[in-house]
């Protein structure tokens, strides 16, 4: 089952996509198209009132340039980070805006009065986005998991987006997989998130430069620490493919990654995983090792749905492109 809204003339959804550094306004036509964008810098740390004055800000913005083009705005949807109460509007707990229970919805209203307003999590709208415009556009059942400082993650079932009560669940980061392990930052040990993020990545690669003192992981971050990120171990393995400290972390990286993901696998059934996120940029390379993990270590893999993985392709676009798709599917 594939989606298609057909497009009628000129009608566009107001979307932000809010994160810690910018919000990103665009206007979205009926087929997921991004007609125009504009971007603005994050308000400061924790200030209701000045995040609120930037959004009315970026809103104000979008509105002028729909005017100026003749589109009429039929929805307002936001892709916000954090625990959001999708059926009240209110973002109940947000780290990286430091915001709790604001009413935003109610703000919204208050101010704009016949517009539909809509919103939900940033990994949520992602997902959306990757399922109706991106690479699982032809797939019913869809896993995504979005690889960076921490794990975010969205399910799709039979084409409809899941995230359980009050539009909450779906934290595929915060699934322990070693109840003694590390101290996750949500206070539980041993969370997905703990080990196969990308912070964890560059962990590993530092206690591989300090195990190693001759790989050339070394050369890679021009024997400067302060360069690591979680694309030096693949790219010195993919140079030096013997490198004992290149592999020995993205041997340990892939195992953790590989598990969780097996442990969707056998949840969900799902008949495809997306890989999103900075540590998604290894492409290929990424999925190939996957790969050759879940079919060596997964419980029935041989008697089970094998799902394809792939790398995301909407990139930045995701969460945009989703938060549009959620209005149009819930406009009344």
């Amino acid at each position: 089952m594939v989606f298609k809204i057909h497009n009628t003339l000129n009608e566009v959804i107001l979307v932000i996509d809010i994160g810690g550094t910018s919000y990103k306004g665009a206007l979205v036509n009926k087929d997921g198209e991004i007609i125009y964008r504009y971007k603005i810098k994050a308000a400061d740390y924790g200030s209701k009132e000045k995040f609120l004055s930037a959004i009315f800000d970026l809103i104000s913005k979008l509105n002028i340039k729909a005017k100026i083009n003749n589109q009429k705005v039929i929805a307002m949807s936001f892709s916000i980070p954090g625990a959001i109460d999708t059926e009240h509007g209110i973002i109940k707990y947000s780290n990286n805006l430091d915001l709790e229970n604001l009413n935003f919805k109610k703000e919204l209203i208050d101010k704009y009065k016949n517009i539909p307003i809509f919103m939900l999590n940033d990994a949520n709208a992602a997902t959306l986005g990757e399922a109706r415009k991106g690479i699982a556009k032809d797939y019913a059942n869809v896993v995504f998991l979005t690889l960076g400082t921490g794990v975010g993650g969205g399910i799709i079932i039979n084409h409809k987006l899941y995230a359980g009560s009050q539009f909450m669940g779906a934290e595929l980061g915060h699934m322990s997989i070693d109840i003694n392990g590390k101290l996750c930052t949500c206070g539980r040990k041993g969370c997905f998130e703990a080990y196969a993020s990308a912070r964890a990545l560059v962990n590993y690669t530092k206690e591989g430069l300090n195990k190693y003192k001759d790989s050339k992981m070394w050369r890679e971050i021009n024997n400067d620490i302060n360069n690591i990120n979680g694309s030096v171990s693949f790219e010195t393995l993919k140079k030096y493919p013997n490198d004992f400290g290149a592999k020995e972390v993205v041997n340990k990286y892939i195992k953790y990654l590989s598990e969780g993901i097996l442990n969707y696998c056998n949840i969900f059934r799902p008949d495809i995983i997306l890989i999103g996120g900075g540590v998604s940029e290894q492409g290929d390379y990424l999925v190939n090792l996957i790969n050759d993990y879940c079919k060596n270590y997964n419980y029935g893999f041989k008697s089970t749905p094998i799902p394809l993985i792939k790398t995301a392709t909407l990139k930045n676009d995701a969460g945009i492109i989703g938060a549009a798709y959620f209005a149009l599917e819930n406009l009344k």
